[in-house]
């Protein structure tokens, strides 16, 4: 998992196996999961998202 920080702050996972695609039933890359503080998944994006979009499911997230 790589940490990433600015405004915001989340975690990438890598992969590589396979697993999380499995288990999450992951059929495109990419796909973002966006959790809230309780761990509880709170939306999901499939494909490419512009920054706007990303800030703004960031904030949904949160509230």
């Amino acid at each position: 998992m790589l940490q990433f920080s600015a405004r915001w702050s989340w975690t990438f996972v890598l992969d590589t196996l396979g697993v999380m695609a499995e288990n999450y039933n992951i059929t495109a890359i990419p796909t973002s999961f966006f959790i809230g503080r309780g761990g509880v998944i709170r939306a999901v994006n499939i494909g490419a998202m512009t920054r706007r979009a990303i800030e703004a499911k960031l904030a949904e997230t949160i509230r």
